[in-house]
């Protein structure tokens, strides 16, 4: 009879090795349950960040694909151009707020590593143009402008705005209250792996953006009218990072008096150009209940109805026709 280790016969050897195998894996199935939600996404966020793929696409529970539908081979090339000039014009969209020193204080609080940062824009394909150098090591009096070729830097730079700007939505709001979900864990903290610092420590840290009472209630009031197609969560629950760079928009066109209306506008251009396949899939809806995408009020638009994860799967069920955007419309 042969032997294994330590001189145990070999079938008790690999008997007790079986065991203790199977111990191991419902230990590790019983931690993976007493997760909390939010977790896989953060870890997700993190990987794909570190990983240099630079489109963070959260991967929260009823999110929808960012990639766009193939065509039918029936269809004409290009059907669609039209519909994806109305939500995303190719020209980009001009903003009624500039950049200001928001930049050179990300960088400086810590939000926002240059190095790290830019790098990783790189190796998403989308190098730091020199503008955008200047946008966050000198600041800019430009208008802030949003376009299908700036998306992604514009979505991370209001990321880490969003993030770690002092505000009480972040800290008496639900991110900083949801019992089962510890603030790290977060898609959008968790997830932010571009600052100088832990994450956690960047949650409303830094004064970056200033707002008076007023314009407080009135980004409180966006906030939780504003949804985002990858959940059900408001802007005002800034989970991932489409919600929390939303907020950062909000409070850099509050804080330079942009009005409601505005600041609503301006997010629907960016969750436009964020996830082009969900606002075409939207505006097709309207159209073929006889409403233009231009008499379409922004806030309507924003509402849970048509924006929210279970929004949007409402109307991809009621569409008689669903847009097919060419590859270049994939969201970020």
């Amino acid at each position: 009879m042969g032997f294994g280790r330590g001189g145990l016969p070999a079938f008790a050897f690999f008997a007790a090795l079986a065991v203790l195998a199977g111990a191991v894996v419902f230990a590790l199935a019983s931690l993976q349950q007493q997760k909390p939600a939010g977790f896989e996404q953060a870890q997700a966020l993190q990987a794909d960040i570190s990983a240099g793929d630079g489109r963070v696409n959260t991967k929260l529970p009823n999110a929808f694909s960012a990639t766009p539908r193939p065509a039918s081979s029936a269809e004409p090339a290009g059907k669609w151009d039209g519909l994806y000039e109305e939500i995303a014009p190719a020209a980009g969209v001009t903003l009624p707020a500039k950049w200001g020193d928001a930049g050179p204080k990300l960088v400086s609080s810590g939000a926002l590593n240059y190095s790290l940062f830019a790098a990783s824009m790189k190796r998403s394909g989308r190098p730091l143009l020199k503008e955008q150098e200047k946008i966050l090591l000198e600041g800019s009096e430009d208008n802030i402008t949003i376009s299908r070729e700036n998306r992604l830097f514009v979505l991370n730079v209001l990321w880490a705005l969003g993030l770690a700007n002092k505000n009480p939505v972040l800290t008496h709001g639900p991110l900083s209250n949801t019992p089962s979900v510890a603030i790290g864990q977060f898609a959008s903290t968790g997830g932010w792996s571009l600052g100088s610092r832990d994450s956690v420590e960047l949650v409303s840290s830094s004064g970056i953006v200033s707002l008076t009472q007023e314009q407080q209630k009135l980004v409180e009031r966006v906030a939780k009218e504003t949804y985002r197609p990858c959940c059900d969560n408001p802007t005002f629950f800034p989970d991932c990072n489409h919600g929390m760079a939303a907020l950062g928009l909000a409070e850099l066109l509050a804080s330079q008096n942009a009005s409601e209306e505005q600041i609503l506008a301006a997010v629907l251009y960016a969750n436009s150009y964020w996830f082009p396949q969900a606002y075409a899939d939207i505006a097709e809806h309207f159209k073929e209940n006889g409403i233009a995408w231009k008499d379409v009020g922004p806030g309507v638009a924003l509402a849970a109805n048509y924006s929210s994860a279970s929004g949007h799967s409402r109307i991809l069920r009621q569409l008689k026709e669903k847009p097919a955007l060419t590859p270049e419309a994939s969201g970020c």
